[in-house]
């Protein structure tokens, strides 16, 4: 299976996008793909909290790894198993957000076509929740420093443009 994979500069701390990332009861708010996890507010390294997903499926989600710049979990359900990471990297006053995560089991294969947007999705919710909890105002003032630079630096903003400074790195090109 491939590996699906995007980034996202959000103008927000890195301490609160990592909070976020390590609130696993919250995860179903923002990532589509989770309907209910019974979990506390604190995520632990190897404890397998149950999670409920779209179609009634049940498994686990079990983080294995939560440091400072690079958080990574697992989750199972019967017929497909998702290993991802969210690297956290310090961007001027905000945080560039880089997402992978790779999907096998025959239940992946089978849903394959319906990851290709995803890390993107995941990357635009989880903006839109960190730039909530910063504030409105610090977060406006941290998007128009971010618009207003982001062409110069091989950026585009977001496609849905709901986020206030959020953008998209593009890939780098030769232009010789």
């Amino acid at each position: 299976m491939p590996t699906y994979q995007s980034q996202l500069s959000i103008p927000v701390p890195r301490v609160i996008v990592r909070a976020i990332l390590l609130e696993p009861s919250a995860l179903p708010e923002w990532n589509a793909g989770l309907r209910a996890i019974t979990a506390g507010w604190r995520a632990q390294v190897g404890v397998r909290y149950p999670v409920a997903v779209r179609g009634g499926l049940t498994g686990y989600l079990l983080y294995t790894a939560t440091g400072e710049r690079r958080i990574e979990t697992t989750w199972r359900i019967p017929g497909l198993a998702e290993s991802n990471s969210w690297t956290l990297i310090p961007d001027g006053s905000g945080t560039l957000v880089r997402h992978a995560f790779e999907n096998t089991g025959p239940v992946a294969m089978m849903l394959r076509g319906t990851f290709e947007n995803a890390a993107d999705v995941r990357l635009e919710r989880l903006a839109e929740r960190a730039v909530a909890r910063f504030g409105a105002r610090r977060s406006s003032h941290a998007a128009s420093l971010l618009r207003r630079t982001s062409h110069r630096m091989g950026t585009y903003p977001t496609p849905l443009g709901r986020l206030a400074g959020a953008v998209h790195t593009l890939p780098e090109r030769d232009l010789s």
